[in-house]
């Protein structure tokens, strides 16, 4: 029997979720985490944590989709309300941080609109083992239209996430330089970059030990900005890499089109990031 050196935990937060795009994520997860084994990791469990409102028969489908298309160990947590993003990846994170998987050396916060490649989980594996400065690999992302997402951001300015987000798209094309280097286009587009300031939260594959360093996603971001504030705080003692050869497809983000509850959630968590951080307007 093969002896596996490293172990992972992976925890995925829904929320009224798509469950054709869940049942997809699983499959390619599945896999993903099978090819992984090659190299010396093993999964430990998975965690799919339950923020749904309590809709009649929701939570029944979506334990049979896991069972039906997951066969390794995974736990079911469902909290009593909506926690948030963040808030709900704690009770994973705060496992980590008090050592209670002392075996276990990686740990992926996923999205649920998210479909892996069949090596991402091996590669960044691989790469994290050759890389140990590195405490957290943000992927390749691309659209299901095969366009490219740039998920590595500069720090912000007001007018950078106003013209990202709201903008119309001819206002959007007159600042297309700014914007490109706010999402470091040139950097990202097929480079390894080993020095990322701020990484997307819908792929973090993180170290246990960057998480134990860095602690929990702060309260104050109940969705949006959390995974900024998050990398900032990570990068005081380890560096983020963006690896091409992790690669991911993403069907989710753009906050202004989900209407306006998303746009307040947004608002409001901007203004906690730079009352945090720093205010920059332009």
């Amino acid at each position: 029997m093969q002896n596996f050196s490293k172990k992972l935990t992976i925890s995925i937060v829904l929320f009224n979720q798509d469950l054709l795009i869940f049942e997809n994520l699983l499959k390619s997860l599945n896999t993903s985490v099978k090819n992984a084994k090659s190299s010396g990791l093993l999964l430990e469990k998975l965690f799919i944590i339950d923020n749904s409102d309590n809709i009649q028969g929701l939570n029944d489908n979506i334990i049979d989709l896991i069972v039906k298309n997951w066969d390794t160990p995974f736990e079911f947590i469902k909290n009593s309300s909506n926690k948030g993003f963040g808030m709900a990846h704690n009770i994973i994170l705060n496992k980590i941080t008090k050592g209670n998987f002392s075996e276990s050396d990686m740990h992926l916060v996923l999205n649920p609109d998210v479909i892996l490649d069949p090596d991402c989980i091996k590669n960044a594996f691989l790469f994290m083992q050759n890389n140990p400065d590195v405490g957290m690999i943000t992927p390749r992302s691309c659209r299901k239209n095969n366009c490219q997402e740039y998920l590595c951001k500069r720090y912000p300015s007001a007018f950078d996430l106003f013209l990202r987000g709201f903008a119309p798209e001819f206002i959007k094309n007159k600042f297309r330089e700014r914007l490109d280097r706010y999402e470091m286009k040139q950097e990202t587009h097929e480079n390894l970059t080993k020095e990322i300031p701020i990484a997307s939260g819908c792929f973090m594959f993180l170290r246990n030990a960057a998480i134990k360093d860095t602690g929990l996603f702060d309260r104050a971001f109940f969705l949006y900005f959390e995974d900024f504030d998050y990398s900032l705080r990570l990068l005081k003692k380890w560096k983020i890499c963006y690896n091409p050869d992790v690669k991911i497809i993403h069907y989710g983000g753009n906050a202004s089109k989900k209407g306006i509850r998303h746009i307040f959630y947004f608002i409001r968590s901007g203004i906690a990031f730079y009352n945090k951080h720093g205010w920059n307007f332009l």
